[in-house]
C-alpha cells in the first residue's frame, strides 16, 4: 500500500500565497503511483498563474508549464532539452544558471527580484523569482524547480515613490541650505551690535540670542541620520559644537562650563528643543548664580528609564525660592515650562542641592522611538 500526502505552496502575488493539498491512497504500483503524481502535478502547475519550470543539475529544462510554455510561444518540443542561453541574453542566462547551480550547492530556496528578458518580444520585465532545489529518493539532489511571476507594475510603482521622496529629500535640503545662509547673516550682523554694545546686561542678552541663533543652525549643519524616513541628529556631535559656541559668545573666562553627553541620535525637532533649553539655564546660571563673576556649570544629557534628561548645575548661590516651587519668572525658564508640557515632560528640583535641576522628557511622549542610543 503506498500513502502520497501531496502538498504544494506557491507565492503568487504581493501577499498572495495559494497551497494545494491531496492524499492519494491505492495498492498500486510503485511505477504506476509515479506516472500519475507526475500527470497530476503537471495538471496544477498548468492551472496554477505563475510560470514553473524544471531544470536538472546540468541547468537543461526539464519541464514547463502551460503559461511559461506560451511566454516562449514554441511548442514542447523546441523548449525541453534547451537551457536558457538557447532563448535569453547571454548575460542573462549565465546568472539563471549561476542561481541554479547555487540552489544545487547550498540546496537552500533563492529568492530575488530581477530583470527578465521577454524571449519573443525582447522588452525587459521585472519578475519575482523563486527557486527550490528537487531530490531523489535518495534525498540527492538532481535539479531545480523554478517559480516566477511577473510583478512590473509593482516594480515601477516603487520606484516612483523612491524618486519622489528623493525629489523631496533634495528639496529639503535646498530649503536647510538656504535658512543656514539667512541665520549665518542674522548671527553676523547681531554679532556686529555685541561688540559695540557697553551695558554688560544688553551684551549678555544679546550673546544668548546669537546662541540661541547658533543652536537652531547647528541643527541643520549636522549629518541627519535617515532611519524609516525619519531625520535623526547625532547629539553628541550638535551639542559640544553648541558649547563651543557658549564659551565663545555667552560664557565668562572665569566660569567653567563643563559637558557630558553619550552617542544619542534625536529627532531633529527634539534635538533643536535640548539646544534651546540648555542655552535658557546656561543663560540664567550666567547672569544669576555668580554674584562674584566666577564660579562652575556643569551640564548633561543622558538617557536614564527610557526618558531624557537635561541636568543642568552650578556651585553658585543657588535657585531662587519662588523659582523651585514652580512659579516660574522671566521669559526664558516660562518658555522651558512651554516646551516641555508640549511632550508631557517634567521639571525636577534637587532637594539637597540648590543649584541644579533636571528636565525629564520621556520618550513615550514621541510619535515613534526617536530617543535612540548608538
Amino acid at each position: 500500500i503506498f500513502v502520497l500526502i501531496q502538498f504544494y505552496a506557491f507565492k503568487i502575488g504581493p501577499n498572495r500565497y495559494l497551497s494545494i493539498n491531496n492524499l492519494i491512497e491505492d495498492s498500486i504500483s510503485a511505477k504506476e503511483l509515479l506516472i500519475r503524481h507526475k500527470e497530476e502535478l503537471s495538471k496544477i502547475f498548468d492551472l496554477l498563474p505563475l510560470y514553473i519550470y524544471t531544470v536538472d543539475r546540468n541547468s537543461t529544462i526539464k519541464f514547463v508549464n502551460k503559461k511559461f510554455q506560451a511566454e516562449f510561444g514554441l511548442p514542447l518540443k523546441d523548449i525541453i532539452g534547451k537551457t536558457a542561453y538557447d532563448f535569453y541574453p547571454v548575460e542573462h542566462a549565465s546568472k539563471y544558471l549561476r542561481d541554479d547551480q547555487r540552489v544545487i550547492r547550498t540546496q537552500k530556496v533563492f529568492q530575488a527580484v530581477e530583470e527578465n528578458v521577454h524571449p519573443q518580444t525582447g522588452i525587459t520585465h521585472h519578475v519575482h523569482v523563486t527557486k527550490l532545489p528537487i531530490y531523489n529518493e535518495k534525498a540527492e539532489v538532481t535539479g531545480v524547480l523554478g517559480v516566477f511571476y511577473d510583478m512590473t507594475s509593482e516594480y515601477m510603482l516603487q520606484m516612483t515613490k523612491d524618486a519622489q521622496l528623493k525629489e523631496k529629500d533634495l528639496l529639503l535640503r535646498e530649503a536647510h541650505h538656504r535658512i543656514k545662509n539667512n541665520l549665518n547673516m542674522i548671527i553676523g550682523m547681531m554679532s556686529l551690535d555685541a561688540s559695540a554694545i557697553t551695558n554688560e546686561s544688553a551684551k549678555i542678552a544679546l550673546n544668548a540670542a546669537i546662541v540661541k541663533m547658533k543652536s537652531m543652525m547647528g541643527i541643520y549643519n549636522q549629518l541627519y541620520v535617515e532611519i524609516d524616513q525619519k531625520k535623526l541628529v547625532q547629539m553628541q556631535s550638535f551639542l559640544t559644537d553648541l558649547f563651543e559656541d557658549f564659551k565663545e559668545h555667552l560664557v565668562p573666562p572665569e566660569i567653567t562650563l563643563h559637558l557630558q553627553v553619550k552617542k544619542l541620535l534625536l529627532d531633529d525637532r527634539f534635538a533643536s528643543m535640548v539646544g534651546i533649553i540648555l542655552t535658557e539655564l546656561i543663560t540664567n546660571s550666567i547672569k544669576y548664580a555668580f554674584p562674584l563673576g566666577f564660579g562652575k556649570i556643569e551640564a548633561s544629557v543622558l538617557k536614564r528609564n527610557n526618558c531624557l534628561v537635561i541636568k543642568v548645575a552650578d556651585d553658585g548661590r543657588g535657585l531662587p525660592e519662588d523659582v523651585r516651587i514652580n512659579h516660574m519668572y522671566g521669559f526664558g525658564l516660562s518658555m522651558i515650562q512651554q516646551l516641555i508640557e508640549t511632550v508631557n515632560g517634567k521639571i525636577v528640583f534637587d532637594s539637597k542641592h540648590k543649584s541644579t535641576i533636571e528636565i525629564h522628557l520621556p520618550n513615550t511622549s514621541l510619535e515613534k522611538p526617536e530617543l535612540i542610543s548608538e
